[in-house]
């Protein structure tokens, strides 16, 4: 990652009370980008024609950011939509067996319980012992309000009963959290049912072959403030037919642009 200066196009106007900002991006255009989507209020033309300069190599950045977008459209050339999810309050990250319950085979699905949520977490049993869960991998990170603590329950309708899960952690502004998000708008549409989102892959699956989607055109975009941020997703995966999984692909590890400094230059 780099560190950039930002001079805004017009010196005569400050945006913000800045007209320089320092920024740690991938690159020049995400910098901008970055510039452009500071915030919601700023009038973003200010900083269309703005010097961009290199001015230090290798700066650490956050991996998270308040205020990221990320939309989905879809068309079918008669009555395309767009699905818009901004981060939101925190996400499960892991969380660790403490009773491996009975009756579980790998493959199984189960919902944490506990918390305030718009979207509970799920876990994919990965390991199992004389039906008993020995591990899991986190297949959706939910979208909380408020976090469950302490040994929580879970639910499956898999057939396997009694597991528990302890030492939940958490993650918040994260792609999981927004892309957990999109799969619940996505899902609340009439004609989509397949979304679905697997954090260890990174996997956001637009619409499942029921939804009969696969040959529609995809666009996904990740936005701050409504401003495009480039090259977070690896590929858009459109098999032209309708009997086909629309999914798309997102980067490993992203590192979104962080401001380091607003100055009035």
């Amino acid at each position: 990652m780099t560190a950039f200066q930002i001079t805004a196009g017009s010196r005569t106007t400050r945006i913000d009370n800045a007209t320089v900002l320092t920024v740690v991006a991938a690159t020049e255009a995400q910098a901008l980008a970055f510039a452009q989507g500071w915030r919601d209020t700023d009038p973003k033309m200010a900083w269309t024609g703005a010097t961009v300069i290199d001015i230090e190599a290798d700066t650490p950045a956050a991996t998270s950011l308040d205020g990221l977008g990320i939309s989905v459209t879809v068309n079918d050339g008669v009555t395309p939509f767009t699905v818009f999810s901004r981060s939101q309050g925190p996400s499960v990250l892991s969380g660790a067996v403490v009773a491996g319950g009975a009756d579980y085979t790998v493959d199984d699905v189960v919902t944490l319980v506990g918390g305030t949520f718009t979207r509970a977490a799920t876990f994919t049993v990965s390991a199992v012992t004389s039906g008993a869960v020995t591990g899991l991998t986190l297949l959706d990170p939910g979208v909380y309000r408020e976090l469950p603590t302490g040994t929580l329950a879970t639910t499956t309708a898999d057939g396997g009963t009694g597991l528990t899960i302890g030492t939940v952690t958490s993650q918040q502004h994260t792609l999981a959290n927004v892309a957990a998000s999109l799969v619940g708008l996505l899902n609340a549409r009439g004609d989509i049912d397949g979304a679905r989102f697997n954090a260890t892959t990174r996997v956001l699956t637009v619409s499942s072959i029921a939804d009969g989607k696969g040959d529609d055109a995809v666009t996904v975009e990740y936005l701050l403030n409504g401003v495009a941020l480039p090259t977070y997703t690896e590929a858009i995966v459109d098999e032209g037919s309708a009997a086909a999984v629309l999914t798309v692909e997102f980067v490993a590890s992203p590192v979104y642009p962080q401001l380091v400094r607003a100055a009035n230059g």
